[in-house]
C-alpha cells in the first residue's frame, strides 16, 4: 500500500531573510510545486524573490507564486482578524490563494480555499519553521543536491522569471 508522502515547503534561507523584512515592499516569492523528494517528504521549492510594481499583476510563470503580505502587521492580529484579510485578498485577487506572512521571526504560509457554499476558508499550511516548512543556504543545497539538472532548472527560470518582471 502506497503511503501519501509529506509534504514541506524548502525556502533559501536568504529568501525567508527578504521576506521577513518589513522594508521588503511588493515583494513576490517564486517556486514550484513538488520540486523535489526525498522518497519521504514532497518539497514545495521556493527558489525565487522578486520586488514587482505590482504584486497581483504577476502572472504566473511557476507554479508558486506567493505575495508577501507585510501591508499591514498581521503579527499581533487575530486568527479570524488574518482570515478575513487574506480571504478578502483573494476576493479581490482570484488567481491568488497562497499568501505568506512574515512574524517576528519565522514566516506563515497560507492557503485560501472555496468552500462548498462559496465562502472563502483559510487553511494554514505552515505556523513555524521546522512544522512544513524549512530553510536551507542556497549555497548548502547547490553543494549537497545530487540533481543538477534540478540546479539548471532553477537558473533558467529565475532568468525567465527576471525578464518578465
Amino acid at each position: 500500500m502506497n503511503k501519501k508522502m509529506e509534504r514541506k515547503i524548502l525556502i533559501f534561507t536568504e529568501l525567508e531573510q527578504l521576506a521577513l523584512d518589513s522594508s521588503n515592499k511588493r515583494l513576490v516569492l517564486f517556486g514550484e510545486s513538488r520540486f523535489y523528494d526525498d522518497g519521504k517528504i514532497s518539497y514545495d521549492m521556493i527558489f525565487h524573490a522578486k520586488t514587482v510594481p505590482n504584486v497581483y499583476d504577476v502572472h504566473k510563470p511557476v507554479s508558486m507564486v506567493v505575495p508577501v503580505v507585510n501591508e499591514i502587521d498581521l503579527t499581533a492580529a487575530s486568527s479570524e482578524d488574518t482570515a478575513r484579510y487574506l480571504a478578502d485578498l483573494n476576493h479581490k485577487h482570484p488567481k491568488f490563494n497562497n499568501f505568506v506572512v512574515p512574524m517576528k521571526d519565522f514566516l506563515k504560509f497560507y492557503q485560501v480555499h472555496p468552500h462548498k457554499i462559496g465562502e472563502k476558508l483559510l487553511r494554514v499550511v505552515s505556523s513555524h519553521k521546522g512544522s512544513a516548512y524549512r530553510t536551507i543556504s542556497e549555497r548548502d543545497f547547490v553543494d549537497n543536491i545530487n540533481h543538477p539538472e534540478l540546479i539548471a532548472d532553477i537558473m533558467r527560470t529565475r532568468e525567465k522569471i527576471d525578464c518578465s518582471y
